[in-house]
């Protein structure tokens, strides 16, 4: 039981949460640097990335729960099996970079093919009366 739950937090984590390489690149840098609170500045040299880009990305973080600002900002461990992914994903990102990319990007692609068929099926219903029952 166990096992599947935090094969369902794997899934989960890298399906729902982690979307971007960018959301990537923060999650990896707050995980490996978990004994306290960075700011944007040491998350900027931690990532390479501009602190704009990082201030959206902690808001989309902290809206679904993934990560707190207290001082700095941090991973939200209070969920042990979404840590647990997380310290997975860091250590699955060390052995094979290319796998988790890869992963990611089908997720990516999953959603793009997702959003057109609804808005496929959104343009049927748009167009049609309401008459016609």
């Amino acid at each position: 039981m166990l096992d599947d739950d935090l094969s369902r937090a794997r899934e989960a984590l890298l399906r729902d949460d982690v979307q971007t390489f960018d959301e990537l690149e923060l999650v990896l840098a707050l995980a490996r640097h978990a004994a306290q609170p960075r700011s944007i500045d040491a998350l900027a040299a931690d990532t390479g990335l501009p602190e704009d880009v990082l201030l959206a990305i902690t808001q989309r973080l902290q809206s679904i729960g993934l990560v707190l600002e207290d001082g700095g900002y941090r991973l939200d461990e209070t969920n042990a099996h979404r840590r647990r992914a997380i310290d997975w994903l860091v250590s699955e990102y060390d052995v094979n970079r290319s796998g988790v990319l890869s992963a990611l990007s089908r997720n990516a692609i999953e959603r793009v093919r997702t959003s057109a068929i609804r808005a496929f099926a959104k343009a049927f219903l748009l167009g049609r009366d309401p008459h016609d029952g």
